[in-house]
């Protein structure tokens, strides 16, 4: 091999060695964007659309007691409009999580879970609502009679919060993890290539000396 091909070799092999670093870089630099990103695109969301529904479910339940505690009518329908307000609030919540906030399988599936028992807990309210009409005092114990409605929902609502804290920091944890690659493969195809460049260097110049070494 002459001299002009050697160095076209090793001007052929830096090049490769740079785009080939340059390539991995890239590549690598996206999946460690998205994976760090993964927290404030979803996961924050995600928790602050379960905590509005669970704001949501607390100001029902007072305006509830509310309700009962309060005979007049005029008490009753601002009790109302505040369980109308906060129930549309629980919707607009759970509307937006499906739509924009669902990372996984089983993300879909306590979403599901949390719509029933949410359904399950307004339906004991217009419950005890209609037998208030009629029964104040048997509304009051019915509504402390489905406490554990409320329980099992609130139980569901915090897991699945759990569950988006969960993701958040794996994916936290791929970034890093991904990082560290990243800079090994860097520091490899860098370390390899000035071998190769060195190695058909020092070819050269011992052939060079070599040569110009002969009588």
């Amino acid at each position: 091999m002459t001299i002009t091909k050697k160095l076209c070799t090793m001007a052929a092999l830096a090049i490769f060695g740079v785009v080939l670093l340059a390539g991995i870089g890239t590549y690598e630099i996206e999946r460690v964007d998205k994976a760090a990103s993964y927290a404030s695109v979803n996961s924050v969301p995600s928790i602050l659309e379960l905590d509005s529904v669970i704001d949501g479910v607390y100001s029902i339940r007072v305006a509830m007691w509310k309700y009962l505690a309060n005979p007049t009518r005029a008490q009753q329908q601002e009790a109302e409009k505040m369980i109308s307000a906060s129930s549309a609030q629980i919707a607009k919540a759970l509307d937006t999580y499906e739509k924009e906030d669902i990372s996984d399988a089983t993300d879909a599936e306590m979403i599901k879970d949390a719509r029933k028992h949410i359904a399950t807990y307004e339906a004991s309210l217009n419950r005890v609502m209609t037998l208030a009409e009629t029964d104040p005092a048997g509304a009051r114990h019915a509504m402390m009679a489905d406490q554990a409605i409320v329980d099992g929902m609130m139980s569901a609502l915090k897991e699945h919060k759990k569950y988006n804290e969960k993701l958040g920091k794996a994916a936290a944890q791929t970034a890093t993890t991904t990082k560290n690659r990243t800079t090994v493969t860097a520091v490899l195809i860098c370390a390899l290539t000035v071998v190769l460049i060195g190695l058909m260097l020092y070819l050269l110049l011992g052939r060079s000396t070599a040569y110009r070494a002969k009588p």
